[in-house]
Protein backbone atom coordinates (compact mmCIF):
# COMPACT_ATOMS: atom_id res chain seq x y z
CA UNK A 1 0.00 0.00 0.00
CA UNK A 2 1.14 3.63 -1.16
CA UNK A 3 2.25 5.90 1.82
CA UNK A 4 1.20 9.31 0.66
CA UNK A 5 5.05 11.53 1.16
CA UNK A 6 5.20 15.39 1.60
CA UNK A 7 7.87 16.36 -0.61
CA UNK A 8 9.24 19.68 -0.87
CA UNK A 9 9.70 20.10 -4.70
CA UNK A 10 5.54 19.27 -4.35
CA UNK A 11 4.43 20.90 -1.50
CA UNK A 12 6.03 23.50 0.50
CA UNK A 13 5.16 24.26 4.05
CA UNK A 14 5.10 27.83 5.23
CA UNK A 15 7.50 29.01 7.83
CA UNK A 16 7.35 29.30 11.26
CA UNK A 17 4.04 27.52 11.93
CA UNK A 18 2.76 30.55 13.41
CA UNK A 19 0.41 30.78 15.99
CA UNK A 20 -2.32 33.23 14.88
CA UNK A 21 -2.84 34.34 11.43
CA UNK A 22 -3.82 38.14 11.51
CA UNK A 23 -7.10 39.40 10.09
CA UNK A 24 -7.35 41.92 7.47
CA UNK A 25 -7.86 44.63 10.88
CA UNK A 26 -6.36 44.11 14.02
CA UNK A 27 -6.17 45.77 17.22
CA UNK A 28 -3.05 46.97 18.66
CA UNK A 29 -2.15 47.38 22.67
CA UNK A 30 0.84 47.24 24.40
CA UNK A 31 1.56 44.99 27.78
CA UNK A 32 4.33 44.73 30.21
CA UNK A 33 5.04 40.94 29.81
CA UNK A 34 9.05 41.75 31.69
CA UNK A 35 9.15 44.32 29.09
CA UNK A 36 6.75 46.37 26.79
CA UNK A 37 5.24 43.66 24.29
CA UNK A 38 2.58 44.52 21.10
CA UNK A 39 -0.51 42.43 21.32
CA UNK A 40 -2.62 42.32 18.15
CA UNK A 41 -5.93 41.64 18.79
CA UNK A 42 -5.43 40.89 22.65
CA UNK A 43 -2.91 37.98 22.09
CA UNK A 44 0.31 36.70 21.39
CA UNK A 45 2.36 34.94 19.18
CA UNK A 46 3.81 34.03 16.09
CA UNK A 47 1.90 35.84 13.47
CA UNK A 48 0.95 35.04 9.93
CA UNK A 49 0.70 37.59 7.05
CA UNK A 50 -1.28 36.21 4.12
CA UNK A 51 -1.07 37.94 0.39
CA UNK A 52 -2.78 41.08 0.33
CA UNK A 53 -3.27 43.84 2.98
CA UNK A 54 -3.58 43.62 6.64
CA UNK A 55 -4.34 46.54 8.98
CA UNK A 56 -2.69 47.35 12.24
CA UNK A 57 -4.69 49.96 14.18
CA UNK A 58 -4.07 52.49 16.74
CA UNK A 59 -0.70 51.92 16.81
CA UNK A 60 -0.05 54.45 19.73
CA UNK A 61 2.29 57.38 19.13
CA UNK A 62 4.68 55.95 22.47
CA UNK A 63 5.31 53.02 20.57
CA UNK A 64 5.72 54.09 17.02
CA UNK A 65 6.17 50.68 14.76
CA UNK A 66 8.20 49.64 11.56
CA UNK A 67 8.54 46.44 9.82
CA UNK A 68 12.17 45.04 9.39
CA UNK A 69 11.39 44.33 5.34
CA UNK A 70 15.15 44.77 4.43
CA UNK A 71 16.07 42.53 1.79
CA UNK A 72 13.18 41.14 1.45
CA UNK A 73 10.96 40.61 -1.39
CA UNK A 74 6.78 41.06 -1.48
CA UNK A 75 6.85 42.78 1.71
CA UNK A 76 5.73 47.00 2.41
CA UNK A 77 4.26 49.07 4.67
CA UNK A 78 3.09 52.54 5.55
CA UNK A 79 1.16 54.81 7.59
CA UNK A 80 0.85 57.96 9.58
CA UNK A 81 4.56 58.94 9.57
CA UNK A 82 6.42 59.61 12.39
CA UNK A 83 10.04 59.48 12.17
CA UNK A 84 13.14 57.26 10.93
CA UNK A 85 15.54 55.62 12.55
CA UNK A 86 18.53 53.67 11.83
CA UNK A 87 18.35 49.78 13.17
CA UNK A 88 21.20 47.81 12.58
CA UNK A 89 22.78 50.11 9.54
CA UNK A 90 19.47 50.46 8.06
CA UNK A 91 16.77 53.24 8.00
CA UNK A 92 13.57 52.99 8.64
CA UNK A 93 10.38 54.82 8.70
CA UNK A 94 8.17 54.96 11.95
CA UNK A 95 4.48 55.14 11.88
CA UNK A 96 1.60 56.03 14.45
CA UNK A 97 -2.27 55.05 14.08
CA UNK A 98 -3.64 52.64 11.25
CA UNK A 99 -0.36 50.94 9.86
CA UNK A 100 -1.08 49.13 6.41
CA UNK A 101 1.19 46.29 5.73
CA UNK A 102 0.89 45.02 2.31
CA UNK A 103 2.01 41.17 1.21
CA UNK A 104 2.15 40.20 -2.64
CA UNK A 105 4.60 37.45 -2.27
CA UNK A 106 6.57 35.02 0.14
CA UNK A 107 9.02 37.22 2.40
CA UNK A 108 9.63 34.40 4.32
CA UNK A 109 10.41 36.15 8.09
CA UNK A 110 10.28 39.79 8.89
CA UNK A 111 10.51 41.10 12.03
CA UNK A 112 8.27 44.79 13.73
CA UNK A 113 10.32 47.00 16.05
CA UNK A 114 9.38 50.23 18.27
CA UNK A 115 10.98 53.27 17.86
CA UNK A 116 11.78 53.56 21.75
CA UNK A 117 11.93 50.39 22.92
CA UNK A 118 13.02 47.80 20.64
CA UNK A 119 11.72 44.44 19.07
CA UNK A 120 9.05 44.37 21.91
CA UNK A 121 8.68 40.91 20.89
CA UNK A 122 8.28 41.33 17.23
CA UNK A 123 12.02 39.42 16.42
CA UNK A 124 11.43 36.91 13.40
CA UNK A 125 7.43 37.37 14.64
CA UNK A 126 6.08 37.94 11.15
CA UNK A 127 6.07 34.68 8.63
CA UNK A 128 4.31 34.52 5.44
CA UNK A 129 1.02 32.18 4.89
CA UNK A 130 -0.63 31.64 2.06
CA UNK A 131 -3.46 30.46 3.48
CA UNK A 132 -4.78 29.64 7.00
CA UNK A 133 -4.03 26.20 6.67
CA UNK A 134 -0.68 26.93 6.03
CA UNK A 135 0.22 24.83 2.67
CA UNK A 136 0.14 25.32 -1.35
CA UNK A 137 0.19 22.63 -3.42
CA UNK A 138 1.53 23.02 -6.79
CA UNK A 139 -0.35 23.12 -10.11
CA UNK A 140 0.35 19.89 -12.60
CA UNK A 141 1.77 22.76 -14.86
CA UNK A 142 4.25 24.28 -12.62
CA UNK A 143 7.94 23.20 -13.52
CA UNK A 144 9.09 20.66 -10.96
CA UNK A 145 13.15 21.63 -10.14
CA UNK A 146 13.37 18.31 -7.87
CA UNK A 147 13.58 14.83 -7.96
CA UNK A 148 11.92 12.59 -10.92
CA UNK A 149 7.88 12.21 -9.59
CA UNK A 150 7.56 9.23 -7.36
CA UNK A 151 4.90 7.17 -5.70
CA UNK A 152 2.86 9.25 -3.01
CA UNK A 153 3.76 12.58 -4.76
CA UNK A 154 0.57 15.47 -4.85
CA UNK A 155 -0.15 17.92 -7.58
CA UNK A 156 -3.29 20.26 -7.86
CA UNK A 157 -4.75 18.97 -11.51
CA UNK A 158 -6.11 22.42 -12.64
CA UNK A 159 -7.14 20.97 -16.52
CA UNK A 160 -10.23 19.38 -14.56
CA UNK A 161 -13.01 20.15 -12.34
CA UNK A 162 -14.75 18.28 -9.42
CA UNK A 163 -17.92 18.71 -7.53
CA UNK A 164 -18.34 22.48 -8.82
CA UNK A 165 -14.37 22.96 -7.62
CA UNK A 166 -12.25 24.79 -10.47
CA UNK A 167 -9.38 21.76 -10.28
CA UNK A 168 -8.79 17.91 -9.22
CA UNK A 169 -6.72 17.19 -6.38
CA UNK A 170 -3.96 14.11 -7.93
CA UNK A 171 -1.71 11.52 -5.98
CA UNK A 172 1.09 9.66 -8.26
CA UNK A 173 0.72 6.17 -8.07
CA UNK A 174 3.67 4.89 -8.83
CA UNK A 175 2.34 5.12 -12.65
CA UNK A 176 -0.18 7.46 -13.15
CA UNK A 177 -1.15 10.34 -11.95
CA UNK A 178 -5.00 9.76 -10.33
CA UNK A 179 -7.62 11.84 -8.80
CA UNK A 180 -8.61 12.26 -5.22
CA UNK A 181 -12.46 12.40 -5.64
CA UNK A 182 -14.27 15.35 -4.14
CA UNK A 183 -17.45 14.30 -2.24
CA UNK A 184 -20.67 16.12 -2.19
CA UNK A 185 -21.88 17.45 0.76
CA UNK A 186 -24.33 14.89 2.16
CA UNK A 187 -26.98 15.86 4.41
CA UNK A 188 -30.24 14.23 5.88
CA UNK A 189 -33.83 15.83 5.41
CA UNK A 190 -37.19 15.05 7.21
CA UNK A 191 -39.82 13.90 4.51
CA UNK A 192 -43.75 13.09 4.73
CA UNK A 193 -45.27 10.86 2.16
CA UNK A 194 -48.53 9.31 0.80
CA UNK A 195 -48.47 5.45 -1.31
CA UNK A 196 -51.49 4.18 -2.57
CA UNK A 197 -51.51 1.00 -3.90
CA UNK A 198 -53.15 -0.21 -7.22
CA UNK A 199 -56.50 -0.66 -7.35
CA UNK A 200 -58.76 -3.77 -7.98
CA UNK A 201 -60.27 -4.60 -11.60
CA UNK A 202 -64.28 -4.72 -11.60
CA UNK A 203 -66.06 -7.36 -12.64
CA UNK A 204 -68.16 -8.66 -15.76
CA UNK A 205 -71.65 -8.64 -16.64
CA UNK A 206 -73.53 -6.56 -13.61
CA UNK A 207 -70.02 -7.07 -11.64
CA UNK A 208 -68.59 -6.15 -8.83
CA UNK A 209 -66.46 -3.15 -8.11
CA UNK A 210 -62.90 -3.59 -7.43
CA UNK A 211 -61.50 -2.84 -3.79
CA UNK A 212 -59.10 -0.08 -3.27
CA UNK A 213 -55.42 -0.13 -3.28
CA UNK A 214 -53.60 0.36 0.64
CA UNK A 215 -53.45 3.86 1.73
CA UNK A 216 -50.50 4.94 3.69
CA UNK A 217 -49.35 8.18 4.85
CA UNK A 218 -47.09 9.96 7.33
CA UNK A 219 -47.51 13.49 7.14
CA UNK A 220 -47.14 14.85 10.95
CA UNK A 221 -49.46 17.89 12.02
CA UNK A 222 -51.91 16.97 8.90
CA UNK A 223 -54.60 15.00 11.09
CA UNK A 224 -54.18 12.63 7.97
CA UNK A 225 -54.13 8.81 8.97
CA UNK A 226 -53.47 5.46 6.77
CA UNK A 227 -56.39 3.54 5.48
CA UNK A 228 -58.52 1.56 7.98
CA UNK A 229 -58.16 2.64 11.48
CA UNK A 230 -54.05 3.30 11.13
CA UNK A 231 -53.47 7.04 12.27
CA UNK A 232 -50.94 8.62 10.31
CA UNK A 233 -47.29 7.90 12.03
CA UNK A 234 -46.16 10.62 14.46
CA UNK A 235 -42.99 10.89 13.26
CA UNK A 236 -41.69 12.02 9.60
CA UNK A 237 -38.94 9.34 7.26
CA UNK A 238 -35.71 10.57 6.32
CA UNK A 239 -33.84 11.13 3.06
CA UNK A 240 -30.15 11.56 2.18
CA UNK A 241 -28.88 13.48 -0.61
CA UNK A 242 -26.94 11.83 -2.94
CA UNK A 243 -29.12 8.31 -2.66
CA UNK A 244 -31.18 6.68 -5.14
CA UNK A 245 -33.98 5.94 -3.85
CA UNK A 246 -36.12 2.75 -5.41
CA UNK A 247 -39.98 3.44 -6.35
CA UNK A 248 -41.99 0.68 -7.80
CA UNK A 249 -45.69 2.19 -8.47
CA UNK A 250 -48.51 -0.09 -8.44
CA UNK A 251 -50.61 -0.95 -11.87
CA UNK A 252 -54.05 -1.15 -11.15
CA UNK A 253 -55.77 -4.75 -12.00
CA UNK A 254 -57.44 -5.27 -15.07
CA UNK A 255 -61.02 -5.44 -15.33
CA UNK A 256 -62.87 -8.57 -15.70
CA UNK A 257 -63.81 -9.43 -19.51
CA UNK A 258 -65.77 -12.24 -21.31
CA UNK A 259 -62.41 -14.57 -23.20
CA UNK A 260 -64.68 -17.54 -25.51
CA UNK A 261 -67.03 -19.28 -22.75
CA UNK A 262 -64.83 -18.46 -19.84
CA UNK A 263 -65.25 -15.59 -17.30
CA UNK A 264 -62.57 -14.39 -14.28
CA UNK A 265 -62.80 -11.98 -11.92
CA UNK A 266 -61.22 -8.66 -12.22
CA UNK A 267 -57.76 -8.73 -11.26
CA UNK A 268 -56.03 -7.72 -8.12
CA UNK A 269 -53.44 -4.69 -8.06
CA UNK A 270 -50.17 -4.38 -7.61
CA UNK A 271 -48.08 -3.08 -4.74
CA UNK A 272 -46.95 0.49 -4.65
CA UNK A 273 -43.22 0.59 -3.06
CA UNK A 274 -40.89 3.11 -1.78
CA UNK A 275 -37.55 2.36 -0.17
CA UNK A 276 -36.12 5.04 1.92
CA UNK A 277 -34.02 5.82 5.48
CA UNK A 278 -35.40 4.77 8.76
CA UNK A 279 -37.10 7.16 10.94
CA UNK A 280 -34.70 8.80 13.40
CA UNK A 281 -31.39 7.04 12.09
CA UNK A 282 -33.01 3.84 12.46
CA UNK A 283 -31.77 2.60 8.48
CA UNK A 284 -33.11 1.21 6.00
CA UNK A 285 -37.07 0.93 5.47
CA UNK A 286 -39.55 -0.02 3.35
CA UNK A 287 -42.65 0.93 2.59
CA UNK A 288 -45.61 -1.46 1.32
CA UNK A 289 -49.10 -0.16 -0.26
CA UNK A 290 -50.50 -3.36 -1.30
CA UNK A 291 -53.18 -3.71 -4.25
CA UNK A 292 -56.85 -3.99 -4.33
CA UNK A 293 -59.17 -7.39 -4.47
CA UNK A 294 -60.96 -7.52 -7.73
CA UNK A 295 -64.53 -7.66 -8.09
CA UNK A 296 -66.53 -10.60 -8.68
CA UNK A 297 -68.30 -11.41 -12.10
CA UNK A 298 -71.87 -11.95 -11.94
CA UNK A 299 -73.79 -15.17 -12.91
CA UNK A 300 -70.40 -17.62 -12.65
CA UNK A 301 -70.34 -19.63 -10.10
CA UNK A 302 -66.12 -20.05 -9.66
CA UNK A 303 -65.63 -16.29 -10.01
CA UNK A 304 -69.00 -14.39 -8.27
CA UNK A 305 -67.13 -13.68 -4.73
CA UNK A 306 -64.92 -10.90 -5.12
CA UNK A 307 -61.05 -11.53 -3.95
CA UNK A 308 -59.02 -10.31 -1.21
CA UNK A 309 -56.94 -7.64 -1.24
CA UNK A 310 -55.74 -4.21 0.84
CA UNK A 311 -59.35 -3.37 0.11
CA UNK A 312 -61.66 -6.33 -0.71
CA UNK A 313 -63.68 -6.71 -4.50
CA UNK A 314 -67.02 -6.93 -4.26
CA UNK A 315 -69.06 -9.82 -4.51
CA UNK A 316 -71.26 -10.05 -7.63
CA UNK A 317 -74.57 -11.70 -8.58
CA UNK A 318 -75.27 -15.18 -8.47
CA UNK A 319 -78.49 -17.48 -9.26
CA UNK A 320 -81.02 -19.45 -7.16
CA UNK A 321 -78.58 -22.64 -7.29
CA UNK A 322 -75.32 -21.16 -6.33
CA UNK A 323 -76.50 -18.27 -4.10
CA UNK A 324 -74.94 -15.23 -4.48
CA UNK A 325 -71.43 -13.53 -3.97
CA UNK A 326 -69.58 -12.22 -1.37
CA UNK A 327 -67.31 -9.32 -0.45
CA UNK A 328 -63.85 -9.94 -0.77
CA UNK A 329 -62.09 -9.58 2.86
CA UNK A 330 -59.32 -6.64 3.44
CA UNK A 331 -55.38 -8.90 3.82
CA UNK A 332 -55.41 -6.59 7.02
CA UNK A 333 -58.66 -4.94 8.25
CA UNK A 334 -56.48 -2.57 10.13
CA UNK A 335 -55.70 -0.79 6.71
CA UNK A 336 -58.36 -1.84 4.51
CA UNK A 337 -62.04 -2.89 4.48
CA UNK A 338 -64.22 -5.59 3.01
CA UNK A 339 -66.26 -5.27 -0.23
CA UNK A 340 -69.93 -5.58 -0.17
CA UNK A 341 -72.18 -9.07 -0.74
CA UNK A 342 -74.62 -9.22 -3.83
CA UNK A 343 -78.08 -9.58 -3.17
CA UNK A 344 -80.72 -12.79 -4.91
CA UNK A 345 -84.17 -11.85 -5.57
CA UNK A 346 -84.91 -16.17 -5.68
CA UNK A 347 -85.70 -17.84 -6.92
CA UNK A 348 -85.75 -15.14 -10.06
CA UNK A 349 -82.60 -13.67 -11.86
CA UNK A 350 -83.43 -9.80 -10.82
CA UNK A 351 -80.37 -9.73 -8.25
CA UNK A 352 -77.47 -7.50 -7.80
CA UNK A 353 -73.95 -7.36 -6.95
CA UNK A 354 -72.09 -5.26 -4.82
CA UNK A 355 -69.00 -2.57 -4.58
CA UNK A 356 -65.64 -2.93 -3.69
CA UNK A 357 -64.61 -1.69 -0.56
CA UNK A 358 -62.80 1.38 0.34
CA UNK A 359 -59.86 2.31 1.96
CA UNK A 360 -61.16 4.41 4.72
CA UNK A 361 -64.76 2.69 4.58
CA UNK A 362 -66.88 -0.95 3.93
CA UNK A 363 -68.90 -1.19 0.71
CA UNK A 364 -72.21 -1.39 1.67
CA UNK A 365 -73.72 -4.94 1.51
CA UNK A 366 -76.64 -4.63 -1.80
CA UNK A 367 -80.42 -5.07 -0.33
CA UNK A 368 -82.13 -4.74 -3.63
CA UNK A 369 -82.35 -4.10 -7.33
CA UNK A 370 -79.84 -1.68 -9.30
CA UNK A 371 -76.10 -1.01 -8.54
CA UNK A 372 -74.20 -0.25 -5.12
CA UNK A 373 -71.35 2.35 -4.31
CA UNK A 374 -67.79 1.83 -3.61
CA UNK A 375 -66.19 1.85 0.09
CA UNK A 376 -65.00 5.57 0.58
CA UNK A 377 -61.55 6.84 0.33
CA UNK A 378 -59.42 9.92 1.46
CA UNK A 379 -59.39 13.20 0.10
CA UNK A 380 -55.46 14.41 1.02
CA UNK A 381 -53.68 17.59 1.21
CA UNK A 382 -50.20 16.41 1.20
CA UNK A 383 -49.20 18.16 -2.29
CA UNK A 384 -51.18 21.36 -0.91
CA UNK A 385 -54.45 20.52 -2.89
CA UNK A 386 -57.16 18.22 -2.30
CA UNK A 387 -57.20 14.95 -4.10
CA UNK A 388 -59.53 11.91 -3.59
CA UNK A 389 -57.92 8.83 -3.35
CA UNK A 390 -58.52 4.97 -2.28
CA UNK A 391 -62.38 4.86 -3.05
CA UNK A 392 -63.65 1.63 -4.04
CA UNK A 393 -65.18 1.03 -7.66
CA UNK A 394 -69.71 1.23 -8.31
CA UNK A 395 -71.29 -2.15 -9.06
CA UNK A 396 -72.81 -2.39 -12.58
CA UNK A 397 -76.45 -2.70 -13.18
CA UNK A 398 -78.80 -3.59 -16.34
CA UNK A 399 -80.93 -1.63 -18.04
CA UNK A 400 -83.90 -0.21 -16.73
CA UNK A 401 -82.36 -1.22 -12.98
CA UNK A 402 -83.03 2.06 -10.85
CA UNK A 403 -79.32 3.16 -10.49
CA UNK A 404 -75.73 2.02 -10.75
CA UNK A 405 -72.77 1.81 -8.36
CA UNK A 406 -70.97 4.90 -8.09
CA UNK A 407 -67.21 5.26 -7.66
CA UNK A 408 -66.04 7.43 -4.81
CA UNK A 409 -62.03 9.06 -4.48
CA UNK A 410 -60.73 7.62 -7.68
CA UNK A 411 -63.22 4.60 -7.92
CA UNK A 412 -64.83 3.82 -11.07
CA UNK A 413 -68.78 3.88 -11.68
CA UNK A 414 -70.18 0.36 -12.32
CA UNK A 415 -72.09 0.50 -15.95
CA UNK A 416 -75.40 -0.10 -17.04
CA UNK A 417 -76.05 -0.66 -20.67
CA UNK A 418 -74.24 -0.26 -23.65
CA UNK A 419 -74.70 3.94 -23.63
CA UNK A 420 -73.22 3.87 -20.15
CA UNK A 421 -70.09 1.32 -19.55
CA UNK A 422 -68.01 0.60 -16.16
CA UNK A 423 -65.41 3.38 -15.98
CA UNK A 424 -61.61 3.10 -14.61
CA UNK A 425 -60.18 3.56 -11.63
CA UNK A 426 -58.78 7.30 -11.80
CA UNK A 427 -55.14 6.92 -12.81
CA UNK A 428 -52.76 6.97 -9.71
CA UNK A 429 -55.57 7.25 -7.21
CA UNK A 430 -55.21 3.12 -6.60
CA UNK A 431 -59.13 3.99 -6.61
CA UNK A 432 -61.11 0.26 -7.54
CA UNK A 433 -62.63 -0.18 -11.33
CA UNK A 434 -66.46 0.11 -11.66
CA UNK A 435 -68.71 -3.12 -12.56
CA UNK A 436 -69.67 -3.98 -16.01
CA UNK A 437 -73.54 -3.51 -17.17
CA UNK A 438 -75.26 -6.16 -17.52
CA UNK A 439 -76.67 -5.31 -20.77
CA UNK A 440 -74.94 -5.11 -24.50
CA UNK A 441 -72.39 -6.76 -26.40
CA UNK A 442 -70.22 -9.27 -24.56
CA UNK A 443 -67.31 -6.63 -24.76
CA UNK A 444 -69.14 -3.88 -23.55
CA UNK A 445 -70.27 -5.75 -20.35
CA UNK A 446 -66.97 -5.89 -19.13
CA UNK A 447 -65.23 -4.56 -15.94
CA UNK A 448 -63.18 -1.13 -15.82
CA UNK A 449 -59.87 -1.63 -14.59
CA UNK A 450 -58.14 -0.44 -11.20
CA UNK A 451 -56.76 2.89 -10.99
CA UNK A 452 -52.55 2.91 -10.61
CA UNK A 453 -50.87 3.71 -7.60
CA UNK A 454 -48.97 6.93 -6.80
CA UNK A 455 -46.70 8.23 -4.13
CA UNK A 456 -46.32 11.61 -2.90
CA UNK A 457 -43.10 13.07 -1.14
CA UNK A 458 -43.28 16.42 0.88
CA UNK A 459 -39.74 17.65 1.31
CA UNK A 460 -38.03 20.76 2.00
CA UNK A 461 -38.25 23.75 -0.15
CA UNK A 462 -33.85 23.24 -0.11
CA UNK A 463 -33.75 20.16 -1.35
CA UNK A 464 -33.69 19.07 -5.14
CA UNK A 465 -35.25 16.38 -7.17
CA UNK A 466 -33.99 14.28 -9.63
CA UNK A 467 -36.07 11.21 -11.14
CA UNK A 468 -34.13 8.28 -13.20
CA UNK A 469 -34.59 4.61 -13.53
CA UNK A 470 -37.55 4.78 -16.09
CA UNK A 471 -39.29 7.17 -12.94
CA UNK A 472 -41.85 9.27 -14.24
CA UNK A 473 -43.90 11.95 -12.28
CA UNK A 474 -43.96 15.70 -10.95
CA UNK A 475 -41.30 17.17 -8.90
CA UNK A 476 -40.16 20.11 -7.32
CA UNK A 477 -43.15 21.51 -7.33
CA UNK A 478 -44.08 24.19 -4.95
CA UNK A 479 -46.70 24.04 -2.47
CA UNK A 480 -48.78 27.42 -1.71
CA UNK A 481 -48.76 29.01 1.92
CA UNK A 482 -45.67 26.44 2.87
CA UNK A 483 -41.54 25.97 2.82
CA UNK A 484 -42.19 22.66 1.50
CA UNK A 485 -41.89 20.98 -2.08
CA UNK A 486 -43.73 17.88 -3.51
CA UNK A 487 -42.74 15.11 -5.68
CA UNK A 488 -45.56 12.97 -7.82
CA UNK A 489 -44.06 9.81 -8.38
CA UNK A 490 -46.22 8.46 -11.14
CA UNK A 491 -44.25 6.11 -12.77
CA UNK A 492 -41.52 3.18 -11.25
CA UNK A 493 -37.72 4.39 -11.05
CA UNK A 494 -35.73 5.73 -8.98
CA UNK A 495 -35.47 9.58 -6.80
CA UNK A 496 -32.42 11.05 -5.58
CA UNK A 497 -32.04 14.49 -3.74
CA UNK A 498 -29.35 17.41 -3.50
Amino acid sequence: MATTKVIKDLTELNPGNPDYVLNATNAVTVINAGGNQYNFNGVYGKFGLRIGTTVLTGVPVAHPIAVLNNGLTGITYTGTFFNTLDVGGVTYNFYTGDVTITVTADFGVASYYCYYHGYMGGENNFVSVYSEAGLRMPSSNAAYSGPTVAEGMMRNEVGQVSESSASTMQHYNGTDWKNFVNKAVISTFNISYLLVGGGGGGGWNIGAGGGAGQYLVSFPGSGEASGGSVAASPSTGEMTTGVAYSITIGTGGAGAVLSGSSTSNGANGLSTVLNFEGRGGGGALTETAIGGGGGGTGGDATTFNGLTGASGGGGSRGNASFGTGQGGSATNTTTGYNGGNAFLFAPSNFDSSAGGGGAFGPAANATGKGGYNGGIGFVSTIDGTSTGRGGGGGSGGFDGAPSIGTGTQGGGNGGEKSSSLATDGAANTGGGGGGGPGSGSDAERSGGAGGSGVVIIRYPAAQAAVLSGGATGDIDQAISGSTDKYAKVTGSGTITFS
